[in-house]
């Protein structure tokens, strides 16, 4: 980033400068990145498709809607294990609903997307799986089930490493 920035600032001392992966204009909340990630999620070359990136707007645009009732609001709360514990008023405020669902409402691993991964959830074709399988549920209980479930394996991949220290000690 300095050196475009170096470039921008001295162009008689810098004939050219690379720059890479670089925010040459921060904004505060920066859709066109989102807008892009998005992309990735209907690109069969990294485990995508259409109907993926589909899905998952169609659950998120749900989660829109939800958000401008009580009745939806309760329903968040009741899908979403992320918002156990909370009450639904806590989603009438615009900041939370955008602490809830403003980088999605369930981990996207776009950036760090490995095909190779085993984990639930942990590249494009694993959430693409879970977002496009299940006839009889909603684009939003899918995404849901996403959540939950990313939620659910990480905790218990925290607790194995406990668990094994117990069982090493005899406990």
């Amino acid at each position: 980033m300095l050196a475009s920035f170096a470039r921008i600032k001295y162009p008689r001392l810098f004939f050219a400068s690379a720059s890479s992966s670089a925010p040459v204009q921060a904004k505060l909340d920066m859709t066109e990145y989102n807008d892009l990630v998005a992309d990735a999620y209907a690109l069969p070359s990294v485990g995508g498709s259409p109907a993926c990136k589909a899905a998952i707007a169609r659950g998120h645009a749900e989660v829109g809607r939800r958000f401008s009732s009580a009745s939806g609001r309760a329903s968040l709360v009741a899908l979403f294990s992320e918002l156990r514990g909370r009450q639904p008023s806590w989603l009438e405020s615009e900041a939370n609903q955008l602490r809830f669902s403003g980088g999605g409402v369930a981990p996207f691993p776009a950036q760090s997307n490995d095909p190779a991964c085993l984990s639930y959830g942990c590249s494009i074709g694993r959430v693409c799986d879970v977002v496009t399988s299940g006839e009889n549920r909603s684009s939003l209980e899918r995404l849901a089930g996403l959540a939950n479930g990313f939620y659910s394996a990480a905790e218990e991949e925290e607790a194995a490493p406990e668990a094994a220290g117990e069982a090493a000690q005899g406990g």
